[in-house]
């Protein structure tokens, strides 16, 4: 169970790198 809960943390934070990496990229010219 607390891989389960391990694993869902990090695709949380996984998926808000890829947010912040996207939105850099968008400022980008």
């Amino acid at each position: 169970d607390e891989n389960r809960y391990n694993a869902g943390r990090g695709a949380h934070l996984t998926l808000k790198r890829a947010e912040k990496a996207r939105a850099a990229v968008n400022k980008l010219p």
